[in-house]
């Protein structure tokens, strides 16, 4: 389990890195379009809420038999119009490895 002291402030001394992974949440869906050590932009069909907290999943592609998914915390740091969706920048808070095989 990874967890963050945050503050309500976007941080880019991490680098960030082009992923594109399924992602769950519970109002919706989404893909990641980048990934860093404490953060993840995620676009998603509908906006979500700048300063809310949210619980996330993100499906890592399966290897063999198990399936990997990352459960996150996070608090949405922004949100932006993106054509015909949403991104959103998410600090997060806490992440833990949950594999099934």
């Amino acid at each position: 389990m990874i967890r963050n002291n945050l503050k309500l402030k976007e941080n880019r001394t991490a680098n960030r890195y082009p992923l594109v992974l399924p992602v769950e949440f519970e109002s919706g869906t989404g893909w990641t379009r980048d990934i860093s050590t404490v953060g993840v932009c995620i676009e998603t069909e509908r906006p979500l809420q700048r300063g809310s907290a949210i619980q996330f999943s993100m499906r890592v592609p399966q290897t063999g038999d198990v399936e990997i998914r990352l459960q996150c915390d996070g608090i949405v740091l922004r949100t932006e119009p993106l054509g015909k969706s949403w991104q959103a920048g998410v600090a997060m808070t806490m992440v833990r490895l949950d594999d099934k095989n």
